[in-house]
């Protein structure tokens, strides 16, 4: 019998996403970029990364746990109202045990902090006390307000922004060249119109319209003008008429084209 199942589809977001602090590479958050492109393990504090989703925070921690403390870090998603369990027992142990590859500190990096309760946030406080010299850790959330002060003192914090409409193209076209795609300026610009500031949704959006090479571009205004060429001939009940212009329009896009309507 024939396999039919669907290989894994590769997410563009991941496979475009940078790896390094490297200008370039990463793009938006200057400052951000530049805090941490040459930064050693020895100077990391504790540090809070606070923005909304999509905007590169946790893939800033993971730029920095793999370049940096290799072999010595941890992540816990913290989205399921971790408990005080988890820091008594998980972060402790890690917190106990030792480096490896000639390392000195371990990096400790809790995702989405602020969905945590404030009894275990209170409790994370006592592995960032402890192990200060030797544990460095990292919480990113979308809410800064919901992580407790006692947990903003004991490091620093960076705010995330939205990306600008330059640094969208930028990683927009990065994405068409790489995958060998045909997309036009036009639809480009409507794309990261619709990306709302963040480079996922530019991936996604790209992924998603379009299949194999091609990208069927309908305007929004030819879209609505169809829109209502098709009401007219249906209040008429011109129907053949109907039927032939749906032929046309699909005949217009071969097997390997999506229809794209630009806002």
């Amino acid at each position: 019998m024939e396999d039919i199942t669907n290989p894994t589809v590769e997410l563009w977001c991941r496979k475009y996403a940078p790896t390094s602090f490297k200008k370039g590479d990463w793009l938006g958050n200057e400052d951000i970029r530049a805090n941490f492109e040459y930064k050693k393990q020895h100077e990391y504090i504790n540090m809070a990364f606070v923005g909304e989703p999509g905007l590169g925070k946790s893939l800033a921690a993971d730029i920095i746990a793999k370049r940096d403390f290799p072999g010595n870090w941890r992540v816990w998603n913290m989205s399921m109202k971790a408990g005080i369990d988890l820091i008594e027992k998980s972060v402790m142990d890690f917190c106990q045990s030792g480096c490896i590859n000639g390392s000195s500190r371990k990096l400790a990096i809790f995702q989405e902090a602020d969905g945590i309760s404030k009894a275990a946030q209170k409790a994370l406080r006592v592995p960032m006390e402890d192990f200060a010299v030797k544990i460095v850790v990292f919480i990113t959330c979308n809410y800064g307000s919901k992580v407790i002060d006692a947990l903003h003192s004991r490091g620093g914090t960076m705010y995330f922004r939205l990306a600008s409409i330059k640094d969208l193209q930028a990683f927009g076209k990065k994405i068409i060249v790489g995958e060998g795609l045909d997309i036009t300026p036009e639809q480009l610009a409507g794309i990261v119109r619709q990306a709302r500031g963040k480079f996922r949704n530019v991936a996604n959006l790209i992924q998603a319209w379009t299949t194999g090479k091609k990208v069927h571009y309908v305007s929004r205004t030819s879209l609505k003008g169809k829109i209502a060429n098709f009401i007219k001939m249906l209040k008429a009940e011109k129907f053949d008429k109907m039927v032939e212009e749906i032929e046309t329009m699909l005949g217009e896009m071969d097997d390997r084209s999506v229809c794209l309507a630009i806002t």
